[in-house]
């Protein structure tokens, strides 16, 4: 990098150690820290600094949505750091003005009226919960078992799985319930409505409990994400939001993961026919190119914070570079009709998956909507030490991905993947699983 005087690391090895001696890695305690020195990125492949190329199979943490080295998106952004790289939050620029009307008018639900735009998910969360508390005047929210809303401290209260609890001592006024997880639930429903019927139905009881007056905010995450590519039952949606009607309650979905044509449309929520009143986003908005997130409430919500003090601020709130990088991905997502593409190749992939699970007895259940999918292993091999030599295995074989929780493989390549490509993941899989089929009893 010829505009930087700092000597930087040139092989890969030193590049780890420093990283590791220096700077924290996340979610684990830092000896078992072993990342790849990334020399380059392009499409979607990662290369590192002893020539290994390794197909993106995870869209980096499921937002590289367009694929690396996109030139219009790093375009736009040189482009808006070269004339306005930063203004104060309190001020405004026609990138912020241009963004926040093409979200609302044009890919949001119709019954969206404002956004507050984040640096990340994490604190796109964070401010729902405010947003939802204030309006409301309540103050309990409540949040799914097997989720992942981020992890500030308010979001990572909201988190409903064991990996990655909230830090003691919890907030006072978060409730977890059990959502509609077929696989670990050790209950047998004879169809996907009963199924549906007896989650609400908990759901309710859960609420009357609590005396839903005191209830903000239910935040579900549209489709699981990391905890497994776990899809709803038809009609739970629909039923959640009636439920919500019914109490007063605000229904707040989490699209950090799903949206911006993860599922094969602008947003999930958009499969089950509902219409939440806050959705929460990131990730997929810049496909990573610059930090961003936001938060979508609905006409109603808006109107009220015409008098009412907006309970939220950020220094870089609306920062210019990443509305010019939302701008260009949104562009790209349209012109290149990668949002249909990634409905296609999502069926097509999931097909593909589910012709593995039938060769293969260590697979226990594949799931997926678009271009989010996974497959779960039998429970026996559901625990970290299988999980992490099966992505080890993959990984030599060219295919880099992460494991979801409870034994699931996460399978979210870029949008912009072709058949050819998705032929060559299911061709690793299906390399991989035999070591692991040859330990499942007869």
């Amino acid at each position: 990098m010829k505009s930087i005087k700092t000597k930087l690391p040139d092989s890969g090895q030193e590049i780890i150690d420093l990283s590791r001696k220096y700077s924290f890695f996340t979610w684990m305690p830092q000896k078992y820290a072993n990342p790849l020195a990334i020399k380059k990125t392009e499409g979607h492949y990662l290369y590192d600094y002893d020539g290994n190329k390794y197909f993106d199979l995870s869209s980096c943490m499921v937002f590289m949505n367009i694929g690396h080295g996109n030139k219009k998106v790093a375009a736009a952004i040189t482009e808006q750091l070269g004339r306005i790289e930063a203004v104060c939050p309190f001020d405004t620029t026609d990138v912020r003005a241009a963004l926040a009307r093409k979200i609302v008018e044009d890919i949001a639900p119709d019954n969206m009226g404002k956004v507050m735009f984040t640096l990340a998910g994490a604190d796109a969360n964070e401010y729902a919960i405010r947003i939802a508390k204030k309006y409301t005047g309540r103050t309990k929210v409540m949040a799914q078992y097997y989720s992942y809303h981020g992890s500030t401290y308010g979001a990572t209260n909201l988190n409903g799985e064991n990996d990655r609890v909230s830090p003691e001592p919890p907030i006072a006024g978060f409730l977890h319930f059990f959502g509609p997880n077929w696989r670990t639930s050790g209950l047998d429903f004879k169809d996907e409505d009963e199924a549906c019927a007896f989650y609400l139905r908990i759901l309710r009881e859960q609420i009357e409990r609590e005396d839903p007056r005191t209830i903000a905010a239910i935040f579900l995450e549209t489709i699981t994400g990391t905890n497994g590519a776990i899809i709803p039952p038809r009609g739970y949606h629909k039923g959640v939001r009636e439920i919500c009607d019914e109490y007063g309650i605000l229904m707040v979905c989490d699209e950090v993961m799903m949206g911006f044509g993860r599922t094969g449309k602008w947003f999930a929520i958009e499969h089950f026919d509902v219409k939440p009143d806050i959705i929460t986003f990131a990730k997929g908005v810049t496909s990573g190119y610059i930090p961003l997130g936001g938060v979508l409430v609905s006409k109603e919500i808006a109107e009220f914070y015409e008098d009412a003090e907006f309970p939220c601020g950020l220094t870089y709130n609306s920062h210019p570079v990443a509305m010019a990088a939302a701008l260009a991905t949104l562009e790209v997502l349209e012109e290149e009709k990668i949002i249909e593409n990634s409905a296609e190749m999502g069926e097509y992939l999931l097909n593909g998956l589910k012709e593995l699970q039938k060769k293969h007895p260590s697979i226990e259940e594949v799931r997926g909507k678009g271009l989010m999918c996974a497959f779960s292993t039998l429970p026996m091999f559901a625990g970290e030490e299988d999980n992490d030599k099966l992505v080890e295995m993959l990984l030599e074989e060219g295919y880099s991905t992460f494991t979801g929780h409870y034994g699931a493989i996460i399978v979210a390549p870029p949008l912009t993947v072709t058949k050819e490509e998705i032929d060559g993941i299911l061709n690793a899989i299906d390399k991989v699983l035999k070591p692991f089929d040859e330990r499942v009893p007869k």
